[in-house]
């Protein structure tokens, strides 16, 4: 009998060419165990194994390739040098004020972004460059087709995506029980409290002392009964239950014109800067009419006047505010007009629409998420105007309706699609859900010709215009940056793998590529007006809500190696912009970015995790540095959101997310009182912003 070898040769004479050993790149744990290896040192699967110790590669020849970059540096203190500068000879202390500033933060995260990027070109990214096709694919393909490498089968890409996450994948969020039960995805503002299990336990033992809290409990108390006679007293008042179906009807909820001109030209010069729902110019002309001739007015333009008013009101009020129970005199009249305006469009034709039907769809929008009315529907509104756009064919080229309609209703149609993607994309952003956008077989964002993707055919000077591509730049930085935008919320919200550090440092320079042209286009205007002001502020806004979710798993890990390291500094400096510009906006008296968006109650309750965590890093010299910059946010943070409240009235849930989240850092570092006293201090500012509610009733028989 012949014995043959472990090569499958007979030992008996066979000259038959032996098989070629093939070379080994996975560690020796994950070649005993059979499990694929992402050839890092040491690997995923042995650090979640806890044998991270252990892992080595032999003599493989992944061994000299995927050693981290502080492994193969061989020049001493690499991490300490990129971080610290060239004084080395700085004491302590000096540095850490140092770190504090805003402008060390920003030399920092330039210079840890070079490196980034040398460090890219040496890893292997075959894996994730497919899958960041995948994901482009979409848009990619409206204009031309892409070489995608074919995959057998969807599945399997997943399980490759699978293999290739890192261990920095975001918990789910579930609230409420059975059926219930609200999902929330790695996006939405307050997701830190699934992915911060101390948090919620730190919360639930400060809500175990409420009892004992005696002057929280009785303002508590005092608003739950408030609330309820409210309710009882609206229930008896047949208001609530009238319904409108025309702008006659409408008519009566018009307040004094002095009133309506002050709010109509204030969302004119605000909100009509980032979304395209009316034309100004033309609009101009019809309000003028209106107040001259009402009955001439189109249909719909009543109900288009009343929410542009409901998305402002409470920006435009001025303190001491005044309140109704527990909604302030503003969001009161605001929630009268929106009802108003969704019977009024509920009563509407869905088959023979008009412009006013798709205008008062788009300001509902954006009137509910000023005033904070039914927001948890808010994601399933945008799509479901998403979709009524998409049956009309706004999705669509609009030279295919060249001759159907005119080029002014062309106009307003692309007007009208720019705005209603753009909201459908915050709304899944902020709800941690993915957009409607990110699977549309679309023709219409196309990256080459003008903004509207036609050229005007018409003679009209005030259409041409309307139609340039550069009368309206917010416009064309908001289309320009569209696909990137719905990209990254696809990946930062994947449920099925986490975002990699090869994507992380390939999506940060393609932001950091579209920051970089805002900022070009708008910094040479030295003598910037407000407005244009306002329209940087928002548009870099949009953009660095990205760069905080995609840098936020890989900040709040407490990995000692220098990407951990990079990710902190850059999540620190992100925040900090970010908490700068709303604060620099309410320092100009402007709070539609502050009560439109929930950027406070995100970026803070990241930085409490994110400095949580630094502060298990061992040894870290930039720690210590950071907590006055630390604090100084946090605190900024708060008194922003306290006077998003105030305004509104409603909101008390997230801010006490984040004055606990707050307190529950503070209780964690070196030197901090008894826990319980942080406890009572986190419950403090909730009772005294109860008070503060509770002082300013409007109605004596709420009074209770």
């Amino acid at each position: 009998m012949q014995s043959y070898t472990r090569d499958g040769a007979s030992n008996h004479g066979d000259n038959r060419p032996q098989k070629r050993k093939r070379l080994t790149y996975s560690c020796l744990n994950c070649r005993r165990r059979k499990l694929k290896c992402d050839r890092e040192m040491p690997c995923s699967r042995c650090r979640q194994a806890g044998d991270g110790n252990s892992c080595n590669y032999g003599n493989s020849p992944s061994q000299s390739l995927n050693v981290p970059v502080e492994k193969r540096i061989t020049t001493p203190s690499v991490q300490n040098q990129s971080f610290t500068g060239d004084n080395q000879t700085q004491s302590s202390s000096s540095s850490s004020a140092q770190t504090g500033s805003e402008e060390f933060t920003s030399q920092l995260v330039s210079q840890a972004r070079m490196e980034s990027k040398i460090e890219t070109k040496r890893i292997s990214s075959a894996d994730s460059e497919s899958r960041r096709m995948i994901l482009e694919a979409p848009f990619s393909s409206r204009t031309q087709n892409t070489n995608i490498r074919n995959f057998s089968s969807p599945g399997d890409h997943l399980s490759q995506s699978r293999e290739q996450q890192v261990p920095h994948a975001n918990k789910p969020l579930f609230k409420r029980k059975g059926f219930e039960i609200q999902f929330y995805g790695s996006s939405t503002s307050t997701n830190t409290i699934a992915q911060l299990p101390e948090l919620r336990e730190f919360m639930d033992k400060a809500r175990g002392t409420l009892p004992h809290h005696s002057t929280l409990n009785h303002y508590r108390t005092k608003m739950k009964n408030m609330t309820k006679l409210k309710a009882e007293i609206d229930h008896t008042n047949s208001d609530h239950l009238r319904t409108y179906s025309t702008d006659k009807e409408l008519m009566d909820l018009l307040p004094a014109r002095s009133s309506v001109d002050l709010m109509i030209e204030q969302y004119l010069s605000t909100f009509e800067l980032f979304y395209c729902v009316l034309d100004e110019s033309f609009f101009r002309q019809e309000y003028q009419i209106f107040w001259e001739r009402p009955e001439r007015c189109r249909t719909g333009f009543i109900a288009v006047i009343l929410l542009t008013m409901a998305a402002v009101v409470c920006c435009s009020q001025k303190e001491p505010f005044i309140y109704t129970g527990v909604d302030s005199t503003g969001r009161k009249t605001a929630l009268e007009w929106i009802r108003a305006a969704e019977s009024w469009l509920d009563n509407q034709s869905k088959k023979h629409t008009t412009l006013g039907f798709f205008q008062v769809h788009c300001l509902l929008l954006i009137a509910k998420q000023m005033n904070m009315v039914k927001m948890k529907q808010n994601w399933v509104n945008a799509g479901s105007v998403f979709r009524i756009a998409m049956m009309s064919g706004f999705h669509r080229n609009p030279k295919l309706l060249a001759d159907k309609i005119s080029d002014q209703d062309q106009s307003m149609r692309n007007r009208l699609w720019l705005t209603i993607i753009e909201l459908e994309l915050q709304a899944s952003f902020d709800r941690g859900m993915p957009s409607a956008s990110a699977a549309l077989p679309s023709d219409y964002l196309s990256p080459h010709g003008d903004r509207y993707g036609f050229q005007p055919s018409c003679t009209d000077s005030t259409v041409s215009h309307i139609l340039n591509s550069e009368s309206l730049p917010p416009n064309r930085f908001c289309k320009d940056s569209f696909s990137l935008r719905c990209t990254l919320n696809s990946l930062i919200n994947n449920t099925d793998a986490a975002v990699s550090q090869q994507d992380r440092s390939y999506y940060d320079e393609k932001l950091l590529s579209k920051a970089e042209n805002l900022e070009n286009y708008f910094q040479p205007k030295n003598s910037q007006s407000s407005k244009d002001r306002l329209v940087f502020l928002f548009l870099d806004n949009q953009l660095r809500q990205y760069f905080d979710a995609l840098y936020a798993p890989f900040a709040r890990s407490t990995g000692t190696t220098w990407r951990n390291a990079y990710s902190r500094v850059a999540y620190l400096h992100t925040a900090t912009k970010l908490i700068e510009q709303h604060h620099q906006l309410v320092a100009m008296g402007r709070y539609e970015l502050l009560l439109l968006r929930d950027d406070i109650v995100r970026v803070g309750l990241g930085l409490c995790h994110v400095v949580f965590s630094w502060g298990h890093v061992p040894e870290d010299p930039l720690f210590q540095g950071i907590l006055n910059s630390f604090r100084q946010l946090l605190e900024k943070a708060l008194l922003m959101l306290e006077a998003k409240v105030l305004r509104l009235g409603c909101g008390y849930k997230q801010y006490w997310y984040l004055s606990a989240g707050y307190s529950f850092v503070l209780s964690t570092l070196p030197g901090a009182e008894e826990r319980k006293f942080y406890m009572n201090q986190a419950l403090d500012r909730v009772a005294l912003l109860y008070q503060k509610v509770l002082a300013a009733q409007s109605v004596p028989e709420l009074e209770v």
